[in-house]
């Protein structure tokens, strides 16, 4: 299912697959940003929602990383597009490699970088 038809489905266990577009970690649960092409949604991954390889593959996962998650979809104001899914199960097609530019770096630095190696 796509991410823009999932916000009809209040309530409704639903799978979406797409990428990891950002990625927030914080005691027993991480927030996972999950896009595809019709937009994005905020996946909400809890250590005691999931079995343990579903919890391992969202502590391994990274920006850019392919995923598949399973859940049930629920309105939340907080939530960037105000959906998320609290997940049921997640799952790591792709892991990314880290890319090594964050958004914390300046373009000078990109092109130096790029320049001299």
């Amino acid at each position: 299912m796509y991410v823009e038809d999932a916000t009809k489905k209040v309530g409704k266990e639903v799978t979406l697959r797409g990428w990891v577009y950002r990625k927030i970690e914080s005691g027993g649960i991480i927030f996972v940003i999950l896009r595809d092409r019709t937009g994005i949604m905020q996946i909400v991954v809890k250590r005691d929602g999931v079995n343990a390889d579903s919890w391992k593959d969202a502590q391994d996962t990274t920006i850019e990383s392919s995923i598949i998650v399973k859940g049930f979809v629920k309105q939340d104001e907080r939530a960037p597009t105000g959906f998320e899914l609290q997940a049921s199960s997640f799952k790591n097609v792709h892991v990314a490699e880290l890319f090594p530019i964050t958004e914390y770096r300046s373009t000078e630095l990109i092109l130096i970088s790029a320049t001299f190696g």
